[in-house]
């Protein structure tokens, strides 16, 4: 697995990436690293990875594959998948396939 960088960025929605892009783009520019960790609950191409390609944005370090339908389920899910990707678990730290 990638290095961790010294800060995380976690999105999962639509709202999220377009509201975390120009945080994105300042820590790109003044080259301080940060992992970006995608919960994955939209999937579908137009509901996700069309926005990181239209705002020009890094793909995602780490993809959550979240797929929990409920509210709940979902925080719970992304809970225990971010608390792997801090402690380094593999079993649960997902590395995106891109």
């Amino acid at each position: 697995m990638k290095h961790l960088g010294a800060w995380m960025m976690l999105v999962g929605t639509r709202p999220e990436i377009i509201k975390m892009a120009p945080l994105m783009r300042a820590f790109k520019q003044r080259g301080m690293p940060f992992t970006l960790v995608h919960s994955g609950q939209h999937y579908d191409y137009n509901m996700s990875e069309r926005f990181f390609e239209d705002l020009g944005l890094p793909h995602p370090d780490v993809n959550l594959r979240i797929r929990a339908s409920a509210p709940a389920a979902q925080m719970a899910e992304v809970m225990a998948g971010f608390e792997g990707d801090l402690k380094g678990d593999k079993a649960t730290a997902r590395p995106c396939s891109r």
